[in-house]
């Protein structure tokens, strides 16, 4: 690889990762509430904001690289790249290649291909091997992105993978669903939804609070329930009125809810030390678990009619 191109090469991946440092403070629009900080995962779909910065980062990582490789050793290796994505891909004739088959794909990009194709050509253009590309660079660009815009999916090794599933948001939607169904359940959902929001604002996402606002959801349902503060105590009272619950299961839970007490996460107690901050999986997993949990909780207490 040429010393210039590893320059643009390097010179992009700092503006990804600096992007965090740029947009850590919310627009005018947003802090206004004309433009909503947060948006639901997307699983079976992709925006118009994930589909345009999908988009620019394969123009950064490859047709400007490539464009870049043209000029400087003045080798043309554009109809080499676009005669493997007409013929493996696109499964064109190659003969049919427009004059421009950037521009020309570019359409498709945007106008024909479904959400599944795009990740289908992200993964194809990261099987091409050219010495000129750097794959990990192109990964870590992509999965900020796909971070930032609260996607469903991660690369990992050129694959995507989801990082979610309909199970897991079902449950989240059910209690919204509950809440609206049983209104004593109001703060439940009013920590829920924060949550929910904290984790998928796009400008600033809060991972620590949002697993802080996760298991308060918890503890308020389980006051409303029992009268007591703590998950322990609230399980032990559901159990003296006759609930039953496998005591595996039980250990479970309380771990889960211990994880949150310990100085090392940060989130119920002060920042000491060397503690470990909290990423987007730790806080989506609480989500979900909390979110489940609390539909397991509400639906227990309506079977034994407590």
């Amino acid at each position: 690889m040429g010393l210039l191109a590893i320059k643009q090469i390097i010179s992009i991946s700092e503006i990804f990762k600096s992007y965090n440092f740029m947009i850590n403070s919310l627009s005018f629009s947003q802090r206004m509430g004309y433009t909503p900080k947060a948006k639901e995962i997307q699983i079976n779909s992709i925006d118009e904001d994930l589909r345009n910065r999908l988009w620019n980062t394969v123009k950064f990582y490859y047709w400007d690289v490539i464009e870049d490789i043209q000029v400087r050793k003045r080798v043309n290796v554009l109809p080499k790249i676009s005669n493997l994505i007409w013929h493996h891909f696109l499964k064109l004739p190659v003969d049919s290649k427009p004059q421009y088959p950037i521009i020309d794909l570019r359409n498709q990009f945007f106008n024909d291909f479904t959400w599944n194709k795009i990740y289908d050509f992200i993964e194809f253009l990261l099987k091409v091997d050219f010495e000129f590309l750097c794959k990990e660079d192109i990964m870590e660009a992509v999965n900020i992105v796909l971070e930032e815009e609260f996607a469903g999916y991660r690369l990992n090794e050129g694959i995507f993978v989801p990082i979610t599933n309909e199970i897991e948001l079902g449950e989240v939607k059910e209690v919204s669903t509950m809440v609206i169904n049983f209104p004593q359940f109001h703060s439940v959902g009013l920590h829920m939804s924060s949550a929910l929001e904290k984790l998928s604002d796009r400008d600033n996402p809060d991972y620590r609070n949002s697993i802080k606002e996760s298991i308060s959801a918890v503890e308020a349902l389980c006051r409303q329930l029992t009268s007591e503060n703590t998950l322990g105590k609230a399980l032990s009272k559901l159990e003296s009125k006759g609930v039953n619950i496998n005591n595996e299961f039980k250990k479970g839970l309380e771990k889960l809810y211990g994880y949150t007490n310990t100085k090392e996460s940060g989130i119920r107690h002060a920042i000491i030390g060397n503690h470990i901050e909290p990423k987007f999986e730790e806080a989506k997993f609480m989500l979900v678990s909390c979110s489940a949990f609390v539909n397991y909780l509400i639906g227990i207490s309506r079977e034994n009619n407590i």
